[in-house]
């Protein structure tokens, strides 16, 4: 190593150059081998009377300064620490969807199936996970064709496949088990519209709700009180809300997707769940 780092005060001597060093992941090297490296590189330019020929930036998902030798910090500069905060879903979104324009062809996916990757990304923040689900969409996508499937990737595709006993089983799908039953019956009703839809509004919900109140011979809640239902699944994490801007700025309504259960799953388990209170 110390020939290598040799070689690169030459090189950076002999071309007058700037070097800018990015050592992403850096918490890896750390543990496994301390930070010496980090500390000849620090030393690399110490004799150019404060003409510096090296930057260098570390990157890590870990807090790496209090593992940090003191002549280190000392030398990087404790105060030069950007602490980045998660991609909010419109960052995840934006990224996926240039994946997706790049590498993917025109008419195989949707804006809104871009969207809802980067809702069921955004709890982490990470870009890495909206990629890894974008790219596991499109296997899937391609894994089903056969010549008589949908050639474009639907909300399925972005889910893990799910287990065929798993509305009996028992699974993070127990979510649901303590909903009163227009909680029930309004949650069917989004799940089978967002079995094959992205995206729906409440308008479209309590349409739907009344459908489904027929389909069970009771009477429906009033718009309040579904209102009050679908804040509580947002806050179970069952659905996530957006607001949008209708065309020509006439007003706005809210768009429902449920990115982090598979809808036909959920109702499925609603279905089981109802028919024991109608009995």
């Amino acid at each position: 190593m110390g020939e290598l780092l040799l070689s690169l005060r030459r090189l950076l001597r002999r071309e007058a150059s700037h070097l800018i060093v990015v050592l992403d992941e850096v918490d890896h090297m750390l543990r496994r081998s301390g930070d010496d490296l980090l500390y000849q590189l620090l030393r690399i330019d110490e004799d150019q009377e404060g003409k510096g020929t090296m930057s260098l930036i570390l990157i890590s998902q870990e807090q790496v300064l209090d593992v940090l030798e003191t002549a280190v910090i000392s030398r990087m500069g404790a105060s030069n620490h950007i602490k980045l905060q998660p991609y909010s879903v419109e960052g995840l979104e934006a990224i996926a969807l240039q994946r997706a324009e790049l590498g993917l062809v025109p008419g195989t996916w949707t804006p809104e199936i871009i969207r809802l990757i980067a809702e069921k990304a955004g709890l982490t923040g990470d870009a890495r996970r909206a990629i890894e689900l974008l790219n596991a969409a499109v296997e899937r996508c391609e894994f089903r064709q056969d010549g008589h499937n949908e050639p474009y990737i639907i909300v399925e595709d972005i889910h893990e496949p799910s287990n065929a006993s798993i509305a009996t089983s028992g699974s993070n799908l127990e979510a649901i088990d303590d909903l009163n039953t227009h909680a029930m019956l309004v949650l069917l009703a989004m799940c089978r519209r967002l079995t094959n839809q992205e995206t729906m509004t409440t308008g479209d919900v309590e349409q739907l709700y009344a459908v489904v109140c027929e389909e069970y011979d009771v009477k429906m809640k009033s718009h309040t009180t579904v209102w009050k239902y679908l804040k509580d699944f947002e806050t179970r994490q069952l659905t996530v809300s957006r607001v949008a801007t209708i065309g020509g700025g006439r007003g706005r309504t809210t768009h429902l997707s449920m990115p982090h259960f598979l809808p036909k799953d959920l109702a499925s388990r609603l279905e089981m769940l109802l028919k024991k209170q109608f009995r």
